[in-house]
């Protein structure tokens, strides 16, 4: 890439009974194409505004001098995060195509006066007053599109007054969409150990047989319990109870001297053919053949098979 060149276009000023914000327009001109900078100062924290269609990605070198607490507000894609940077030298990229980005440099000890009682934020705070050497990115989140369109076309153009209520709001917005999706999280979490407890207690069962009656009895959609199923086990629910039963007869079968009808009904399949034709297409082979070929110790060491115990 060639060196930037830069060019202050305009200094914004207007009359108003309020301070008048500090805004600059610089435009870079690229190989890729042009970026347009705007850049604010409030007693509270430093704005930028990246704006520009890039024909390829740009690679942007960040120099930190000081441990920093950082907003990135993509427009496009209305969304947001928060993170912590310490000192050092960073690189962004800006896509290909339209760009439009807002870094919002907080000053410290605003921040963290102001979000003192935000737990959520509890690592990047604690980071800064500990002064850890490494940079941390929270959750990024959707902010409201009024909010976004109000960032984008006032905070550069407005009053002091008006940047600090629409970056405040910001933050609360922030933080309550982030608290949110913490709360999901865990409801998350706790139902898909409820299945996987229900699954591993019942995938001999009947219980189990039916996707529509299973959801039934779990109080959820068929579609958010193999969600959940594979929060759990990393297979929608139907696939995980075959591998559970698969798994368990080829114990049995090479562990014990039952007949293979009675294995088949104890691991929840009434009919012994169709048992044998899903023990086939998971193992690759019917039980008996299994059985008579595959010595127990190499086999369920996971040798051999699919199958680890």
């Amino acid at each position: 890439m060639d060196p930037i060149k830069s060019e202050i276009l305009s200094d914004l000023t207007a009359k108003s009974d309020k301070p008048l914000l500090n805004t600059n327009l610089k435009k870079y001109h690229l190989n890729e194409g042009t970026l347009v900078v705007r850049s604010n100062s409030f007693y509270f924290a430093n704005v930028e505004m990246f704006e520009g269609s890039l024909s390829k990605k740009v690679l942007i070198d960040i120099s930190v001098t000081s441990p920093s607490f950082y907003m990135l507000v993509n427009i496009n894609k209305s969304t947001c995060y928060l993170t912590y940077h310490p000192p050092g030298k960073y690189r962004k990229i800006a896509h290909e195509g339209m760009n439009t980005i807002i870094l919002i440099n907080f000053k410290p000890d605003w921040f963290m006066y102001r979000c003192r009682k935000m737990p959520e934020f509890e690592i990047i705070l604690s980071s800064y007053y500990n002064r850890t050497n490494k940079k941390i990115n929270l959750t990024q989140v959707s902010i409201p599109r009024r909010l976004i369109k109000l960032l984008n076309s006032s905070i550069f153009n407005g009053v002091d007054d008006d940047g600090y209520y629409l970056i405040d709001e910001c933050i609360d917005k922030y933080y309550s969409n982030i608290k949110r999706k913490v709360l999901t999280t865990i409801y998350q979490q706790d139902s898909a150990s409820r299945i996987k407890a229900y699954i591993l207690a019942n995938f001999t069962t009947s219980k189990v047989d039916s996707a529509s009656k299973l959801a039934q009895n779990l109080m959820l959609s068929i579609r958010t319990m193999d969600r959940l199923s594979k929060m759990a086990f990393g297979l929608p629910v139907h696939e995980q109870v075959i591998k559970l039963r698969i798994e368990y007869a080829v114990e049995l079968l090479l562990t014990t001297d039952k007949p293979i009808k009675d294995i088949a009904i104890l691991c929840g399949y009434k009919e012994p053919h169709y048992f044998s034709r899903a023990f086939k297409s998971y193992v690759g082979e019917i039980p008996k053949k299994l059985r008579s070929t595959h010595p127990s110790k190499d086999y369920l060491s996971g040798k051999n098979s699919h199958y680890k115990p």
